[in-house]
């Protein structure tokens, strides 16, 4: 079985949050509880806040896992659709072109993203 699949295992069987992008996995750091990243093919991740850093085993071996969470951009964009579009149905507007802002400019933090990395 391959690392990836034990990383991910592990994540959920804590219970622990996480964002998963191929191939970096996101999480709280269990030392401060800011974003960590993981390369998911070695399980070897680094906290961005604190000089933390390890692998799966460092994870495993840790015994309180934190309760802290990551912040899901995909989740969060499905979130503020679905209300936009109660907000929508309530009141009889057509927030649409609001939507479409709104996307406009995830995609371009996201793309903005992938240029610094």
């Amino acid at each position: 079985m391959s690392l990836e699949y034990f990383a991910l295992s592990y994540f959920k069987e804590k219970k622990i949050r996480y964002y998963y992008e191929k191939p970096i996995i996101t999480f709280p750091c269990p030392y401060c509880s800011s974003e960590a990243k993981m390369i998911s093919t070695t399980t070897i991740w680094h906290c961005g806040e604190c000089p933390e850093k390890g692998n799966l085993q460092t994870l495993i071996t840790r015994p309180d896992p934190t309760e802290d969470t990551v912040y899901h951009p995909l989740k969060e964009r499905k979130a503020i659709r679905q209300h936009v579009q109660r907000l929508s149905k309530k009141y009889g507007e057509d927030l649409s072109p609001l939507l479409e802002r709104i996307d406009q400019l995830i995609e371009y933090h996201q793309n903005k993203e992938k240029t610094q990395v």
